[in-house]
């Protein structure tokens, strides 16, 4: 937050008046995040929910949260020669929970996909008419979400990874999948 900005001021100040290029590493945007919803949660305790994250809810960022993570992802740059020449490079990182594996041997029903978009009920009635059945495992394979609290812990902090990859230049990620 505060050390984050703190950081980047001196990165730009070394690029501006040095011309050195500057890598600051955010080790944890996760803070960021903390104090994102709870401001949110603020906000939704004074305007009511409609007001405050409609956005959220209907699977998008809002304008106002893409603003708040803008002001430090927008601090990397590469300069020209008038104004030092030098760049500050930007790498943040976020946690991401791991899958969780304890409901392997679940086999869900369709109607465990009731509030789901049409899109992925498609999908599940499509296995179900296959008879393939619908455990986490067959689920992740083919990426329709799994029906769990966890699953949806994780889709929400994937979403906001999303919204930060959306307002870089490129990202690198490192999936605990790729390892094996």
């Amino acid at each position: 937050t505060v050390v984050a900005a703190t950081a980047c001021a001196i990165g730009e100040s070394f690029a501006l008046e040095e011309g050195i290029d500057t890598l600051v590493i955010v080790d944890n945007i996760d803070r960021h995040k903390t104090i994102w919803d709870t401001t949110t949660r603020v906000l939704v305790d004074i305007f009511g929910v409609d007001s405050v994250v409609k956005g959220d809810r209907d699977g998008g960022a809002s304008s106002e949260m893409r603003a708040f993570f803008s002001s430090l992802v927008q601090r990397s740059a590469q300069f020209n020669s008038k104004r030092g020449g030098g760049s500050v490079t930007l790498l943040l990182l976020q946690t991401v929970p791991k899958i969780a594996t304890e409901k392997e041997e679940i086999i869900f029903s369709p109607e465990d996909f009731d509030q789901s978009p049409d899109k992925i009920k498609d999908r599940v009635n499509l296995l179900v008419q296959k008879k393939i059945p619908l455990t986490a495992a067959n689920l992740r394979k083919i990426q329709i979400p799994v029906p769990s609290a966890d699953e949806g812990k994780r889709r929400l902090v994937l979403q906001h990874v999303d919204d930060l990859i959306s307002m870089s230049d490129g990202q690198i990620w490192l999936d605990e999948r790729l390892e094996q």
